[in-house]
C-alpha cells in the first residue's frame, strides 16, 4: 500500500480529517518496513479501518452535510452495489432512525466492519448466499442486526472483527452478539441505548 496522492497537511480539510489522513500515511509509511505476513495484515486492517473512519468524518463534517439517516442510506447502497458486483444479494429492512451524534461514527465503524467480514468470506459461485441488514428503533434504544449466510461454516473465522464490534458497543453501554458456529453463517445483532455514554 502506497501512501496517499491526498495531501495529509491539505488546510482546506476540517482538522480531524487531516489528522486521520496523516495517521493513515503514517501506517501506509511503515508498512514499508513490515516484511512479517501477520504484522501486515494486521497494519493493513488498521490502515482500512483509518481510511473508513477519515472519509466518514469527511462526509460528516463538510457544508451542507446530510443527516445520519441519509448518510446510512448511502453507505448501505455503497455496500449493497459492491455485493451486487460480486453476486452477493443484499437487503435493507428498516428505517435508520435519528441518532445523538455520539452513536454516528461508532454505529458507521460496527456495519464497515461487519460488512466487510461478509464481502471478505463471500464465496463467488455459491447457491443461496445473501446479506441483510435491519434496524429498528425505540424511544431509548436502537437495534441494528446484520446477518449472512455467507459463509456456511465456522465463525471462529470472524472472531477478530467480532472482538472489535463487541468491545466498541460495550464501551458505549450495548451489547452486541455474533451467532453460533453451530448455525453457521453469520448474524450480528447490535443493541445500543440512545444514551450512550462518551467513548473516554
Amino acid at each position: 500500500m502506497g501512501v496517499s496522492a491526498i495531501d495529509p497537511l491539505d488546510g482546506a480539510q476540517p482538522a480531524s480529517t487531516r489528522e486521520l489522513r496523516l495517521i493513515q500515511t503514517l501506517i501506509s509509511i511503515r508498512l514499508r518496513g513490515v516484511t512479517d505476513p501477520e504484522g501486515r495484515r494486521h497494519m493493513n486492517w488498521v490502515s482500512d479501518l483509518v481510511s473508513a473512519m477519515s472519509l466518514m468524518v469527511e462526509r460528516g463534517t463538510r457544508s451542507g452535510a446530510p443527516d445520519f439517516g441519509t448518510y446510512m442510506e448511502e453507505t448501505l447502497s455503497f455496500w449493497t452495489r459492491l455485493c451486487e458486483s460480486r453476486g452477493l444479494k443484499l437487503s435493507v429492512n428498516g428505517e435508520v432512525p435519528a441518532l445523538p451524534d455520539n452513536l454516528h461514527l461508532p454505529l458507521a465503524l460496527v456495519l464497515h466492519e461487519i460488512m466487510g467480514e461478509v464481502v471478505r468470506h463471500y464465496e463467488p459461485g455459491a447457491v443461496g448466499q445473501a446479506a441483510a441488514v435491519a434496524f429498528a428503533a425505540s424511544a431509548t434504544d436502537i437495534s441494528m442486526v446484520v446477518s449472512a449466510t455467507t459463509p456456511a461454516g465456522d465463525d471462529a473465522v470472524h472472531a477478530e472483527s467480532m472482538a472489535l464490534v463487541e468491545g466498541l458497543v460495550a464501551l458505549l453501554g450495548g451489547q452486541a452478539t455474533a451467532s453460533e458456529p453451530q448455525r453457521g453463517g453469520l448474524t450480528v445483532k447490535v443493541h445500543l441505548p440512545l444514551t450512550a455514554r462518551q467513548l473516554q
